[in-house]
């Protein structure tokens, strides 16, 4: 290409005065630089898919210490909850990649939304039954014909595939959120997030000693959780600039758990700056427990995006006996992490 250029100004310079010519050569370095070195960076809309809280510190931590833009990243980190479903912002083209629950996203997908997994962050399922030990027995039986709060709308399908695959026939009681009713013994058990709803009431003055903990991760219903998703045409268009935004969101979550009092001040800013209570016992063991299930599988405590063809057969599994889908899209249409190992 520079031959070619070359050739061209030694044309020009037969033509046009050896000034001119400089001028001409001037403006046409000056503008090719610019192309080159000043490109602008690829921007990137991200979409948690709730109100900030630690289980999203990888990715402050990824935009705060400059890794998106190391990797040529101009990203923003949007705010999520309820008010903003993920799969509405990434049907209206409102942000480009969503992070969201590995079921949550099947769902999606069968409902006919073009969206691929390009990293499977989490690996192990943080839902449990918790129970008081004053009311019920360590048996799992013991939850059988009782009273139990579970959310009224969102992820009830595989706490009641849970049930069912127990041989167990709970009162459900819907919930909307929080812990009082349990708290209050309007129900004897209740489905909770480990990193969430246990953890509150830890803080009502219960010790782990008091509880029962039914992990769903210790009867085999172990569902992935967090992922990263985006639209299937934008990720054959964009591949490189979604690789890069895993590569760093990777490496924000290995500097998160090995510097926790920051990645928790980025955090707990975060809430303040949305009006959102902001607890720093409550961010700091959630930040624990995200460590816990992101290197679930890991001998090195490394942090690790891939799903195996494995992984997903089992996943798979579980949506189809729990009722989240009716058809199985093909491993390599859905999960796009297999390629990062080619």
């Amino acid at each position: 290409m520079l031959n070619s250029l070359l050739s061209f100004f030694l044309g020009v310079k037969k033509r046009l005065k050896q000034g001119r010519v400089l001028m001409i050569v001037v403006f046409f370095l000056l503008f090719f630089n610019s192309a080159l070195l000043g490109r602008s960076p690829a921007a990137i809309r991200f979409l948690p898919q709730w109100t900030h809280q630690a289980q999203f510190a990888g990715f402050y931590m990824a935009l705060d210490k400059g890794f998106y833009a190391e990797e040529g990243l101009s990203v923003t980190i949007l705010d999520g909850g309820p008010q903003n479903p993920v799969g509405e912002a990434i049907q209206s083209d409102k942000a480009e990649i969503v992070s969201s629950f590995f079921s949550s996203a099947l769902a999606m997908k069968n409902q006919g939304l073009p969206i691929v997994n390009i990293c499977q962050y989490s690996k192990r399922s943080a839902l449990m039954v918790a129970s008081k030990k004053s009311r019920l027995s360590e048996d799992i039986a013991s939850l059988n014909g009782v009273r139990i709060g579970l959310w009224h709308k969102d992820f009830r399908e595989i706490p009641l595939y849970f049930f069912h695959s127990q041989g167990l026939s709970p009162d459900i009681i819907p919930i909307k959120s929080g812990i009082q009713l349990f708290l209050n013994d309007g129900v004897e058990a209740l489905v909770v997030m480990w990193y969430n709803e246990l953890h509150r009431i830890l803080s009502a003055g219960y010790a782990e000693a008091d509880l029962n903990m039914f992990h769903f991760f210790d009867y085999g219903i172990n569902m992935p959780e967090d992922g990263l998703f985006c639209r299937e045409d934008y990720y054959d268009e964009n591949r490189r600039y979604a690789d890069a935004f895993v590569r760093a969101s990777l490496r924000g979550w290995q500097y998160a758990f090995t510097h926790k009092d920051e990645a928790l001040e980025a955090v707990l800013w975060r809430q303040k700056a949305t009006g959102i209570p902001a607890n720093l016992a409550h961010e700091g063991y959630m930040l624990d427990c995200m460590q816990s299930l992101l290197e679930a599988d890991a001998d090195d405590a490394s942090v690790s995006g891939y799903m195996s063809k494995k992984a997903y057969l089992e996943a798979i599994e579980i949506a189809l006996k729990a009722g989240i889908i009716e058809n199985v899209p093909p491993y390599q249409a859905f999960v796009r992490t297999w390629k990062k190992l080619e």
